[in-house]
């Protein structure tokens, strides 16, 4: 079985019982020695192979690794969100397109929504903002703290109210003439500190609660 001499590339033919065996010689492999370890290239991206007797070995580019350069960290892309991948070697990076940001991209500051209360939640730059309904406020939408339709401004860990006409107070809880003091049909006018009535035609006093006297004068009839 070895004339002629099966076993290309100057391998050497041994007989092996009634059948033969190629000893090849380096880079040659196959049952006839009629493969190179390298050639074709098994390497894939470019990567640069080399051999002994009888094994290959890949040298890949970055960011390709793998026995035959065959793997990427960025293939397919790990980044949600259309972010971009980098990597170096078996590692990736995400360059993460605003308002997302996490390792691959997956978060961003309004999910899950933190708005309370049917609030609409806005990304802002590393942050986020409600858009409360009424009569919901503050950061977050919740409950509006100011009484008798005040206005609630947020502050540095706290809160504060502007207050309707006559209303006064950490929340407009004060009105002076809710227990409508003035008598007499007096008009009450509700201040910071007290009330005050404006009173009708002949009564007068804190509360409108004295009678003006009345005094007849005699006048002169004209001829």
């Amino acid at each position: 079985p070895c004339y002629p001499n099966p076993c290309q590339n100057d391998g050497e033919c041994e007989i092996d019982g009634e059948s033969f065996k190629c000893m090849c010689k380096n880079p040659f492999i196959g049952d006839t020695c009629e493969s190179e370890l390298c050639s074709p290239n098994p390497c894939l991206n470019n990567g640069t192979c080399t051999h002994d007797e009888a094994n290959f070995e890949c040298s890949c580019i970055s960011p390709f690794y793998g026995i035959i350069c065959d793997k990427s960290p960025c293939e397919p892309n790990p980044c949600l969100n259309d972010g971009m991948c980098m990597s170096d070697g078996e590692k990736f990076k995400c360059t993460c397109k605003p308002p997302f940001y996490g390792k691959r991209c997956e978060k961003d500051n309004c999910t899950p929504n933190p708005c309370l209360n049917g609030g609409r939640c806005f990304n802002v730059r590393g942050n986020f903002q409600c858009i409360c309904p009424f009569p919901f406020y503050g950061e977050k939408c919740t409950p509006n703290p100011c009484l008798n339709g005040g206005k609630c401004l947020n502050e540095k860990g706290s809160f504060k109210c502007i207050c309707p006409h006559s209303f006064y107070g950490e929340r407009c809880e004060i009105n002076h003439c809710t227990s409508n003091p003035c008598l007499n049909g007096g008009k009450c006018l509700s201040g910071r500190e007290k009330f005050h009535c404006l009173c009708p035609l002949y009564f007068h006093g804190e509360r409108c609660e004295k009678l003006m006297e009345i005094t007849t004068q005699n006048f002169r009839t004209l001829p």
